[in-house]
């Protein structure tokens, strides 16, 4: 009997579970039940090797080190770094002093040497024509090699300086000019330059800054006792603020003046004994020690054992320029950031 029984409930479990089956396998063929998203299928048994989990807004790496959380933190702020301040822009004013001014060549060079840009130029009398070229190109040896080609041993034989010390006239030099300038004006300068030439007639200074050079290079070149007067003009060496306004106009915003007269020149005196062209380079001298108005620095340079005339001596002159310069500019270029 029991034996029966227990046969019978086995017949009904086979029963229920066919019975079960085939509602599944119909309902499937139907396709009215959807797959379970992934989070309700059954959990898998834990890997001993877990790997990162990746979706599309986050990655789960490996639990993270307690002691690293627990360690302080340094924090380091972004900065930004500030901008460099703006160098000045320089003009140069190169002094007047005849064959002296053949040292503006070798400060020049501790310029560059320096890496001082010079953004505007002008010279008076005898370094007129040695700014001119410094606009032109920007190459002092350039400069040097033109300014070479006034032989000083040509110039007397042309009477240019002749034992009685006669002035000359600045169309005996013509010929340099014209060969080096020729043609060439100053708007096709690569720097801004201008020379000033003062009128007799008018008493007035005007800035020579326009045209032809071999046209305007005259009236600014000559003063005595190197030259005569050019159509009633000479150098306008004595009015500095004019021309450091200039060169204000021309960009330039720190305005330096090269002075070769330093220095006792009465050690080396203009003409040997007393005379008008001594006392009038002693007066300039003693005024260009002072401060000028308009110009921001000077660089002095002792020149008293060269003469304004001392035309044969220029190499060495030049040479003196860079020594007595170096140091200057040196500090010079510390003052502005260079």
């Amino acid at each position: 009997m029991v034996r029966t029984r227990n046969v019978s409930i086995i017949n009904i479990l086979i029963l229920s579970v066919l019975f079960l089956s085939s509602c599944q396998l119909k309902t499937t063929r139907s396709g009215t039940i959807k797959p379970l998203p992934p989070s309700a299928t059954t959990p898998s048994a834990p890997s001993t090797n877990p790997m990162p989990v990746e979706s599309r807004d986050y990655v789960l790496t490996e639990e993270p080190n307690k002691e690293a959380q627990t360690q302080p933190q340094m924090y380091e702020p972004q900065t930004t770094a500030a901008p460099p301040a703006k160098l000045p822009r320089v003009g140069i004013i190169l002094g007047p002093g005849g064959a002296k001014t053949y040292a503006h060549i070798g400060v020049l060079q501790e310029f560059q040497k320096a890496k001082i840009p010079v953004t505007a130029i002008s010279g008076l009398e005898f370094a007129a024509p040695m700014a001119a070229l410094f606009a032109w190109k920007g190459f002092v040896n350039d400069v040097e090699w033109q300014m070479s080609k006034i032989k000083d041993d040509e110039i007397i034989k042309k009477g240019l300086i002749t034992s009685s010390t006669k002035p000359a006239n600045i169309t005996d030099v013509r010929d340099f000019i014209k060969t080096v300038f020729h043609k060439l004006k100053v708007e096709d300068l690569k720097k801004p330059f201008g020379c000033p030439a003062l009128n007799l007639s008018k008493n007035q200074v005007f800035m020579m800054s326009r045209g032809s050079l071999d046209q305007l290079l005259p009236y600014c070149w000559p003063y005595p006792p190197l030259f005569n007067a050019y159509k009633n003009n000479v150098s306008g060496l004595r009015d500095l603020k004019l021309t450091a306004d200039f060169l204000r106009a021309q960009g330039a915003q720190y305005i330096i003046l090269i002075n070769v007269l330093g220095g006792n020149m009465q050690k080396h005196p203009v003409i040997a004994g007393d005379s008008l062209e001594n006392l009038a380079w002693t007066e300039i001298a003693t005024s260009y020690a002072r401060p000028q108005a308009g110009v921001d620095a000077m660089i002095s340079l002792n020149l008293e054992d060269y003469g304004i005339m001392d035309l044969a001596r220029k190499r060495e002159i030049m040479q003196k320029g860079s020594e007595l310069s170096a140091k200057q500019i040196e500090t010079l270029s510390q003052r502005l950031g260079y």
